[in-house]
């Protein structure tokens, strides 16, 4: 036997006793498609592919190949079941509850006769204008125990829609 000869057959006796997989074997086969795949998925977007489970994964592909029925997340323990028509009707009160409406009083004194209500877009463009110089003291309708606010120091940008 030669010296190569003894080398090599040492070389793979001892990654028969560590287990070590050679590259032709079936396990090492499985592991490069693996890799393969996770770039894959890392390419297309998906940054968490090493953090997801495995039961994770095998519900995003069901719910990938099942048609879209539009039903509840089977996972989302307290999600209720919505008609589109409350949907709609829902999203349409949304809106105009998120319309905030203004009314100012000059000075922050009890006294002081309370103007408005006002549009965010009118208290923005009377601010912008110069109305308010020194400054009024602001808050949103409906809030009757709030606190004013001085016009300074508030952002109308932040309300408009």
């Amino acid at each position: 036997m030669t010296t190569a000869q003894r080398l090599k057959l040492k070389k793979l006796q001892k990654q028969a006793k560590s287990g070590a997989a050679t590259s032709s074997s079936p396990e090492m086969q499985n592991m490069l498609k693996l890799t393969e795949l996770a770039d894959l998925l890392i390419s297309n977007g998906n940054f968490e592919i090493y953090s997801e489970t495995f039961e994770k994964l095998q519900y995003s592909i069901e719910q990938k190949n099942k048609p879209k029925d539009g039903g509840a997340d089977p996972l989302d323990m307290f999600a209720d079941s919505v008609s589109s028509s409350k949907l709609t009707e829902s999203t349409k009160t949304e809106s105009a509850v998120k319309a905030v409406r203004w009314e100012y009083k000059s000075e922050n004194t009890d006294e002081s006769q309370l103007q408005g209500p006002f549009t965010t877009e009118q208290m923005q463009q009377w601010q912008e204008e110069g109305k308010f110089k020194e400054g009024v003291w602001c808050r949103r309708v409906g809030e009757t125990n709030a606190s004013f606010y001085n016009s300074k120091r508030i952002d109308f940008d932040l309300y408009i829609k």
